[in-house]
């Protein structure tokens, strides 16, 4: 076959305007091993290639079905779903309730540094009298004990200014 026919028809193959007709006249020149011109042998792997390709088939898979497993779905309007949430929701909720009128504990208030036990002693007035004095006591014993103390030091204090005098 002429080369300037054949390097014509690579150039139209290489630009995709070739007919089937033409691609079948490449396919059988470059399939003939013996008159190849030396200028197109590097061309004659493309279709030897896919004439390779064409002759490897594909092995046969067997396909079997598996019965389909049953698979539960998460869901929100389950009858279990709505009870297990509900019940969360009380066990919170009863535990912010009884914490907070929980009153067998003082509250503790702070002033400045002291801290003041305040009693929830509610409408019982002979409860809120209890509290009362035992809050007037406790003040009354600190306060004794702070009228000692600095009477202590007074009296060091004078000892120590009669060495002067």
């Amino acid at each position: 076959m002429a080369t300037e026919k054949i390097k014509n028809l690579l150039d139209k193959y290489f630009e995709g305007e070739t007919s089937l007709d033409e691609e079948k006249i490449l396919k059988n020149y470059f399939l003939d091993q013996r008159h190849i011109a030396e200028e197109f042998k590097s061309f004659a792997h493309l279709f030897t290639f896919i004439e390779e390709e064409k002759k490897i088939t594909a092995p046969k898979l067997e396909l079997t079905l598996q019965p389909k497993l049953k698979t539960k779905k998460f869901s929100l309007s389950s009858s279990k779903w709505k009870v297990a949430a509900s019940a969360a929701i009380l066990i919170v909720a009863g535990f912010f309730v009884t914490k907070q009128f929980k009153t067998s504990k003082p509250l503790i208030a702070q002033h400045n540094k002291a801290r003041i036990r305040v009693y929830d002693v509610g409408d019982n007035p002979e409860e809120a009298l209890n509290a009362t004095l035992f809050a007037l006591n406790k003040a009354s014993h600190k306060l004794n004990k702070g009228k000692t103390a600095a009477e202590e030091s007074l009296l060091k204090i004078k000892k120590s200014t009669s060495i002067f005098k």
